[in-house]
């Protein structure tokens, strides 16, 4: 089964921060310039903290991961441009 998963970081290295977004590019989508929404299994997930991990500097960078019910998903706001897109489809297994 699936689970969503809002990522945030603040990676100071341009070098680091880009390898973060590619990363998290394969895994979800971009709803900010440092925030992606990614749907994954907890194999998906087990396996996208390790290379976070070994990505970032944990002294100057912070990666944070927010794990979202559907129910939380569903009461959620956008303000402004919704960058997530069209959000008619499901992100969670039925």
């Amino acid at each position: 089964m699936k689970k969503l998963y809002v990522i945030a970081y603040d990676i100071r290295s341009n070098k680091r921060r880009n390898k973060v977004a590619e990363l998290l590019k394969h895994h979800g989508k971009r709803i900010n310039l440092s925030v992606f929404e990614c749907t994954l299994t907890f194999y998906e997930y087990e396996t996208l903290l390790y290379d976070l991990y070994h990505l970032i500097n944990p002294r100057t960078d912070t990666v944070k991961i927010y794990p979202l019910t559907k129910e939380c998903y569903a009461r959620s706001l956008v303000f402004g441009k919704n960058k997530s897109g069209d959000n008619s489809f499901s992100i969670f297994d039925e």
